[in-house]
């Protein structure tokens, strides 16, 4: 099991500890739109909880970073001449 350690935001007393568990596959899911809904509770979750506890320079950190590993996605040819 991978541990790891990041500092949390401050004034330390006002920030709660957070232990995040990531240990089961995603369920299969009988439609697209259940699948969404489950994906939305996910990340929602995931993102109040960060939100809540880390500093914003880590929060920066973090959307710079997912924006950067999925820049590809957002990547249109607009040159129709090929």
């Amino acid at each position: 099991m991978k541990n790891l350690t990041i500092f949390k935001a401050q004034p330390d007393e006002l920030v709660e500890d957070v232990t995040i568990t990531i240990e089961e596959a995603s369920p299969d899911f009988p439609n697209l739109a259940a699948a969404a809904r489950f994906y939305h509770r996910q990340g929602k979750a995931l993102v109040d909880t960060l939100w809540a506890c880390l500093p914003g320079g880590t929060i920066d950190q973090i959307i710079a970073e997912l924006l950067r590993r999925r820049a590809s996605l957002f990547s249109v040819r607009f040159d129709n001449s090929a």
